[in-house]
């Protein structure tokens, strides 16, 4: 097996990731605890206490208010939200285009200015090279179909020396991989969900990478899971339960080009 099949196997195909999200969202797929009502309602979503401490936290330490950020697989725009609060301004685009709809109307509910959201075809984005200055990607690597592609591609709109910001699940937690290995829409993960992993596909990119653990909880409001998540990142317990984190956040600049 060829490193590229490696990067494809598991994942499903974009059309129909498309398609079963375009059927989630109208209501014609469910999806139990992690269906549209609990884990694609951005107005919800985007004040949950989780998101805004792990996500927040971990990318206002690089996001500065003079950045033009591309949310590449913005889903329905609850991380483009919470990034409109940092940067100059945020393109969030989708294959899915009810996630789209989602996210224009919860932009203007909002009110937000700064915050756009665009259809588009997988791995053809209609922005100019070097058109970014910082690329963000919230549980999509393990969606794609053809990972080296659809990274070249995002990379192309990038500016040398951009910022590439990257949240992925991590199966190291065992309630993460059990909710990956049931949902065939998420098995992709299965092949990835581990830092050293998304190091390896990052490194053909980007000399300059770093990775935590993060505490991001996306889905059902929960005291419970917030508790737990708050004491694994305590930080008596986090360099001894920090792997256990739902999410894996990374950091990482874009090589300079020649």
């Amino acid at each position: 097996m060829t490193t590229k099949d490696t990067l494809r196997s598991g994942a499903s195909s974009s059309e129909d990731t498309s398609d079963f999200y375009n059927r989630l969202m109208r209501g014609e797929e469910k999806r139990g605890i992690l269906g549209k009502s609990t884990r694609y309602n951005p107005l919800q979503l985007c004040q949950k206490p989780s998101v805004i401490r792990y996500f927040d936290g971990f990318i206002k330490k690089y996001i500065t208010s003079d950045d033009v950020v591309l949310d590449f697989g913005c889903g329905p725009g609850t991380f483009a939200i919470r990034m409109a609060g940092y940067c100059k301004s945020v393109v969030g685009v989708d294959i899915t285009e009810e996630f789209i709809n989602e996210a224009t109307q919860s932009f203007e509910v909002l009110g937000l200015t700064n915050a756009t959201a665009i259809h588009v075809t997988p791995n053809q984005l209609p922005f100019q090279a070097a058109s970014f200055d910082a690329i963000m990607m919230m549980d999509v690597i393990h969606h794609l179909d053809d990972i080296p592609t659809s990274l070249t591609e995002v990379l192309r709109v990038l500016k040398p020396g951009g910022k590439i910001l990257i949240f992925e699940p991590n199966k190291l937690n065992p309630l993460i991989w059990l909710v990956h290995y049931l949902d065939k829409n998420e098995r992709g993960l299965l092949a990835l969900g581990t830092p050293w992993k998304y190091i390896s596909i990052l490194r053909q990119y980007s000399s300059k990478i770093q990775y935590q653990y993060n505490g991001i909880v996306v889905g059902p409001q929960s005291k419970v899971f917030d508790l737990i998540s708050a004491l694994i990142n305590h930080k008596l317990f986090y360099p001894l339960f920090g792997w256990l984190n739902p999410k894996i956040a990374l950091y990482a600049e874009a090589n300079t080009r020649a």
